[in-house]
């Protein structure tokens, strides 16, 4: 099974913390984190993008609903794709 991923960070809606526009910045992710519980506010996630199944995106975690869907945000919400547009995301 697989367990880890490696994506390329794209877009600037995790600016500042991932905002170098001059390098590509890798992100290893285990795909285990959160098999034993769910992710807190502040943590970053993995997640698909609802309206667009094929877009993985790594996001924070700014809430949580209670039917365990996550409200999602980018750090940089001028440059973010998020829970503000899509709504909620399955964790």
């Amino acid at each position: 099974m697989l367990t880890t991923l490696v994506l390329l960070l794209a877009g600037l809606s995790l600016a500042p913390q991932a905002a170098d526009r001059d390098a590509e910045i890798w992100v290893l992710v285990d795909t285990r984190a959160f098999a034993s519980r769910a992710p807190d506010e502040g943590e970053i996630v993995v997640v698909r993008r609802p309206d667009r199944e094929d877009v993985i995106m790594i996001k924070r975690v700014t809430g949580r609903l209670p039917d365990g869907s996550l409200i999602v945000q980018g750090d940089n919400s001028a440059a973010s794709t998020d829970s503000y547009e899509f709504g909620p995301v399955s964790p």
